[in-house]
């Protein structure tokens, strides 16, 4: 990426390797303890926000949202 490209707020970005397989990890999860889909979703999305923060990527709040996760673990 060129210098412009990283200082951008990172909105739609394809989930990479490392991001799907927190999502199976998170269903699991789900699955196991017995928590809401919505339960899960929030950690979820919270976990992807905290992988993008320490990769140095600058995100805003629709980034990895719940809601989106939410769709995407039924």
């Amino acid at each position: 990426m060129n210098n412009r490209q990283d200082s951008e707020i990172v909105r739609r970005k394809p989930f990479d390797l490392q991001e799907a397989v927190i999502l199976p990890d998170a269903y699991l999860s789900c699955y196991k303890t017995g928590a809401s889909n919505t339960e899960t979703a929030e950690a979820t999305s919270q976990r992807l926000r905290a992988l993008a923060l320490e990769r140095g990527m600058m995100i805003d709040d629709s980034f990895r949202s719940a809601t989106g996760i939410q769709g995407r673990l039924r």
